[in-house]
């Protein structure tokens, strides 16, 4: 139960940072 959660986080943690970096990835080319 404990290791699905941290999975669960782990994944919703990457998802953030993917559309992060993907922001930040277009703003750079744009500006």
């Amino acid at each position: 139960m404990i290791m699905t959660h941290l999975k669960v986080i782990h994944l919703f943690i990457w998802k953030i940072k993917h559309i992060f970096s993907k922001i930040i990835y277009k703003g750079i080319f744009l500006d």
